[in-house]
């Protein structure tokens, strides 16, 4: 089975109003739209779905490629699902998004028929004043949260986080949630396109786009303390540097930095994908190469064999659990 490079699904209208244009000027995406709010990288979902761009299945969709190919390319590790189980993005933000929730499987597939959502934000790059809102800063219950609610005063009960360059932020299903304008970064999730926005810094609670009732379903209004990741410790080689980020039910994430050159191994336990923020090289494998640089999604399929990042790469890996 061969590696492939990934063509994004990228989301113009009805985002743009929410995009900057980083994606256009500095991560080589296209679209016909002013600005770029998401690009999806590694998408099966109906909503958006990414495609082939190298290989003898060019311009099949993600999707269709697995069907091609069979659920063995996804690994031991995904067989347990009947549908592609991640979803990865690139996010711009030129403004604050809405203060949203999302559902845990449970509740997603009984109403809405797709998985749940526990996603992760990686901030590999970060203004001095970016920063989140996320979780609440203290216990609270359905009465109190609707009374701040109808006051226009949500923020009262969410914590607002400062980000830095390197940070890792858990979103777990039912965590109160946005990000903030001028935030730029990766997001790793199930393959859910399922999201409950509550509060949109000022705009009534009735306005369309709201989905109040069903926030209230699955809120958890437990205070949340532990905001960041704890990433494990930076493991330098000649030629490449890795980090652990996280592990957990749905996901792995690794981040890896490469100067020269790196021989990595490919297993049958899952699929990798290789996103890369920054460099550029070729990824050579079976004696073929994709070349690859700032911006670029690549796909492995789960298997035994080796492939090598050659030239310089800084991005995250990838693998389902």
């Amino acid at each position: 089975m061969e590696i492939v490079k990934l063509k994004s699904a990228l989301m113009g209208l009805p985002y743009w109003p929410l995009g900057g244009t980083k994606l256009k000027d500095e991560f080589h995406k296209e679209l016909d739209s002013e600005t770029i709010a998401q690009s999806w990288e590694l998408s099966a979902h109906e909503f958006g779905e990414s495609t082939i761009d190298s290989g003898p299945d060019k311009g099949l969709s993600l999707g269709d490629y697995v069907k091609k190919h069979g659920k063995d390319i996804l690994g031991t590790a995904a067989q347990k699902y009947n549908y592609f189980p991640l979803l990865i993005k690139f996010l711009d933000n030129k403004k604050n998004l809405f203060i949203q929730v999302h559902p845990d499987d449970e509740y997603a597939f009984r109403v809405e028929h797709e998985p749940g959502k526990m996603e992760m934000y990686y901030f590999f790059e970060a203004d001095d004043d970016s920063y989140i809102y996320v979780g609440f800063n203290k216990d609270t219950n359905e009465e109190e949260f609707l009374n701040k609610l109808v006051a226009g005063e949500v923020l009262d009960l969410v914590n607002k986080v400062k980000v830095h360059k390197g940070d890792a932020v858990l979103v777990p299903s039912g965590t109160i949630h946005a990000l903030a304008a001028g935030t730029f970064c990766i997001e790793i999730q199930q393959n859910s396109n399922t999201t409950y926005n509550i509060w949109n810094f000022g705009e009534k609670p009735g306005h369309r786009g709201f989905q109040i009732k069903k926030a209230l379903d699955v809120l958890n209004y437990n205070k949340m303390t532990d905001i960041f990741v704890k990433e494990g410790p930076i493991i330098e080689y000649a030629n490449y540097k890795i980090q652990h980020i996280i592990t957990t039910q749905y996901f792995a994430v690794d981040r890896i930095d490469v100067t020269k050159s790196v021989i990595l191994k490919a297993t049958k336990e899952s699929f990798c994908h290789l996103l890369c923020y920054d460099g550029e090289g070729e990824i050579i494998f079976d004696g073929e190469k994709i070349n690859y640089r700032k911006g670029d999604s690549i796909f492995i399929p789960a298997d035994s064999f080796e492939y090598e990042i050659k030239g310089t790469f800084s991005g995250l890996i990838t693998k389902a659990q």
